[in-house]
């Protein structure tokens, strides 16, 4: 049987799959409002740097398109583990003092996917960083427009999906815990019963 202090930190634990999945999730809208403005046709696009000022041909910066398909892969992501989460909570692997198939099949499921994300996601976050950096954001200087020059989104990604790895490592503890501690509890009760048999 679990003690009070492992219940509370398993509830905190399976919980804290619910918080990781929703930073997974922000940190994929979170891009619409910082990478947005790199919105570009891509194309040579006329403009003036001054009014006495020749016109002035500059290639619009890609990053924006570029970035797509690591941002929809986060957005995927996110969608898929908050269904693992959903069946989580079905199973009520937080509450419960003993497992059962469902609760390590869940948890396996979640801790496999955890690693996953992390593996897939982990690769593309130095060079979109450095390809960030390299962004000429003279055009939009020139022209007021708004724009996010610090690559902070790019490492505050490192701490996100540390937190989901951490998150389904600690979710696979408790499944490996209940596994041993129960494995042990049913040994005892068979050894107790075969000697009481033979009283």
């Amino acid at each position: 049987m679990m003690n009070r202090t492992m219940q509370k930190i398993q509830k905190i634990i399976v919980f804290s799959t619910i918080i990781a999945s929703g930073l997974l999730l922000l940190y994929a809208l979170s891009f619409a409002t910082t990478i947005f403005p790199l919105y570009s046709i891509g194309g040579g696009t006329p403009f003036y740097l001054t009014p006495e000022d020749e016109i002035v041909f500059v290639e619009l910066d890609t990053f924006f398109y570029d970035i797509q398909p690591f941002n929809h892969a986060i957005l995927n992501y996110a969608v898929i583990s908050f269904i693992i989460v959903i069946v989580i909570f079905i199973f009520n692997n937080s509450g419960r003092k003993n497992y059962y198939v469902t609760n390590y099949v869940s948890s396996i499921a979640y801790f496999i996917y955890s690693i996953y994300v992390f593996v897939t996601l982990i690769p593309y976050l130095a060079p979109l960083r450095e390809r960030y950096l390299n962004v000429d954001w003279t055009y939009w200087i020139v022209k007021g427009y708004l724009y996010w020059e610090s690559p902070f989104i790019f490492d505050f990604g490192y701490i996100i999906l540390a937190f989901y790895l951490l998150s389904g490592i600690g979710v696979m503890f408790f499944a490996v815990y209940h596994f041993i501690t129960q494995s042990k509890s049913s040994k005892k009760s068979s050894i107790e019963s075969g000697a009481a048999s033979h009283v």
